[in-house]
């Protein structure tokens, strides 16, 4: 079918009956997007000049009969690398970030804490959607997922509380009642806070006003059927960041020296999975990692090339029965699961 157009009616709006016209429409827009043809042609073609065919396609767009699909080449790796990870791990939640080398080496402009963190914020609302009793760890990354989250009203009710005591470090990563205030304010939730520390020694865990306190936080610690945490890196010297600033100079010595692989609430573990315990004078009040393997969804948001050991060892031992990470860390887990 042709057209012509005067000069005059080319120069009018899209009110004409061509621009309304859908099957024209369709036809002008499949010969330039999918048959390949130039506007000159689909002008030559239809009869109409080329200024003209650039309006209807156009009007195609508005009209939603020409849509577009961008497609990220990474969709595919990251499926098939949570695939992988639930069937070696039989995990129960995965959500995995596609990155390049250069964000997970750090050379890029892109932190990969960052790249993580905002992962784990898309899909943590959906994460809590079946949820009733929530327990949130610290770290860097914890603590910018719950700075990145929108508001985001959950469809029902829950608690949020700390699944470790405060700390006395300024950092906003180590504060865990910042973390649960964040996250329950996006959410609209309720939250409880605790004043408990996180390391005390064994004088000040027979005192009256810490009893009432600890068993306050340890009833709702024993309802939790949800854990959200970070891992840390291995402690091997004095030059590595100890994620536990009341720990002894002697507990400090005792991870170095075990071979420790990551820490999770503040407690470092083996490459078995083995806690390297505080000591006989000291109490650790956090969720330990004893009762982790008896809660439902424990999820674990971590990566980096430091931390792989770690998280394939929190997996394996059932400390984490969900993760969401980055691709490359993804991929360094499962080589070093099927090696």
């Amino acid at each position: 079918m042709f057209y012509t157009h005067s000069p005059l009616e080319i120069g009018r709006t899209m009110n004409t009956p061509e621009a309304n016209n859908d099957t024209l429409l369709y036809q002008v827009a499949k010969m330039y997007y999918i048959d390949g043809m130039s506007q000159d042609d689909v002008a030559k073609s239809v009869g109409f000049s080329r200024s003209y065919v650039s309006r209807l396609i156009d009007r195609a767009k508005e009209r939603r009969i020409v849509t577009f699909v961008v497609t990220n080449p990474m969709d595919h790796v990251v499926d098939s690398l949570a695939i992988r990870l639930k069937e070696l791990f039989g995990l129960r939640f995965v959500a995995i970030e596609g990155v390049s080398s250069a964000e997970f080496l750090g050379t890029s402009g892109r932190r990969l804490n960052d790249c993580i963190a905002t992962k784990a914020a898309s899909v943590l609302p959906g994460f809590l959607s079946s949820a009733h009793t929530v327990a949130i760890g610290i770290g860097e990354t914890i603590d910018t997922m719950s700075r990145q989250l929108a508001q985001t009203p959950l469809p029902h009710e829950i608690l949020i509380l700390p699944a470790i005591g405060t700390t006395t470090t300024t950092r906003s990563e180590m504060q865990s009642n910042i973390i649960v205030d964040n996250i329950s304010s996006a959410f609209a939730t309720s939250r409880y806070f605790t004043n408990v520390p996180i390391v005390i020694d064994s004088a000040e865990s027979e005192s009256d006003l810490f009893a009432h306190r600890y068993q306050e936080l340890v009833s709702h610690w024993n309802e939790v059927d949800t854990v959200v945490m970070g891992l840390g890196v291995p402690y091997r010297s004095e030059a590595d960041r100890f994620t536990l600033n009341e720990a002894t100079d002697e507990y400090r010595g005792l991870v170095a020296r075990s071979g420790s692989v990551g820490d999770v609430l503040t407690t470092y573990f083996r490459a078995d999975g083995s806690e390297i315990e505080l000591g006989e004078n000291f109490m650790r009040n956090a969720i330990s990692i004893q009762r982790l393997h008896d809660i439902d969804r424990v999820l674990c948001i971590a990566g980096g090339h430091d931390k792989v050991r770690g998280i394939h060892t929190a997996l394996k031992s059932g400390l984490a029965n969900c993760l969401v990470t980055d691709s490359m860390t993804a991929s360094e887990i499962i080589r070093l699961e099927e090696a």
